[in-house]
């Protein structure tokens, strides 16, 4: 069933929906993971898989159309050097929102941090499609938190990687931390009910610290939306539990 309403607020049911979807997508992607890559028009190692909506039934409105492609790291290192050319080196994926395409490092195919990659990309991919149906908020997930502080000398992130303070980045981020927790969440689903959160909700706030979320706010731990995480974090837990339990 697909989430036809993109809610204006991020939401437990769209993290849980991205993680469902990512778990197909990786094992689809395993298929090219030895395949050698064919030469495009501009003479870079570039497989063209298809669109979303060819292999998946998708949980989104607006997601169909959009195209998969992979990229060896040596090409996909120099498509990123000519918007940043001090990029040393090529991330395992890209989401690049002018050609609406989603893009895979080769080299990271059959890897388990493909799996959280994956999850972050098609956050990043929903984000977008989120901001286009809200003209008047278009710039909602690219316009940094604490907008003059990131511009100061005292930004951690300035000026190379202010794009980290950005909303997209951050939800991307964390999304990242929800799909490292669920196998965990799962394993643990065996223990009394309320073990079984309380542990789970342990493993979230270590997760967050591993990942240095609360780093991507001025205010770290202390900032509000830093703690809007946490609860939107705590809520997917529960769900997860409460649908694990369902199945037993």
């Amino acid at each position: 069933m697909r989430l036809v309403e993109l809610f204006l607020n991020e939401t437990t049911e769209e993290d849980r929906a991205i993680i469902s979807l990512a778990e197909p997508f990786y094992s689809f992607l395993q298929k090219y993971a030895d395949q050698d890559l064919d030469w495009d028009d501009e003479n870079t190692e570039t497989l063209y898989l298809g669109k979303i909506g060819q292999f998946f039934d998708t949980p989104f409105v607006g997601i169909d159309d959009i195209k998969i492609t992979i990229m060896s790291d040596s090409a996909l290192l120099e498509r990123i050097k000519k918007e940043n050319p001090r990029a040393k080196d090529a991330p395992a994926g890209l989401w690049d929102a002018n050609t609406k395409t989603i893009i895979f490092n080769s080299d990271y195919l059959s890897t388990d941090f493909m799996k959280s990659t994956i999850a972050h990309e098609l956050r990043h991919m929903l984000d977008d499609i989120k901001s286009e149906f809200r003209v008047a908020g278009s710039k909602r997930y690219s316009t940094p938190k604490d907008k003059e502080y990131r511009k100061s000398k005292n930004d951690p992130y300035a000026p190379d990687m202010q794009y980290l303070a950005q909303p997209a980045e951050i939800n991307a981020r964390f999304v990242q931390v929800l799909n490292s927790l669920v196998p965990k969440i799962k394993r643990l689903s065996s223990l009394p009910s309320v073990e079984a959160r309380d542990r789970s909700h342990k493993m979230l706030r270590y997760e967050m610290d591993m990942n240095d979320v609360a780093g991507m706010f001025r205010n770290k731990e202390n900032s509000p939306d830093y703690k809007r995480l946490l609860k939107r974090g705590a809520d997917f837990i529960d769900k997860e539990l409460q649908h694990l339990q369902q199945l037993k």
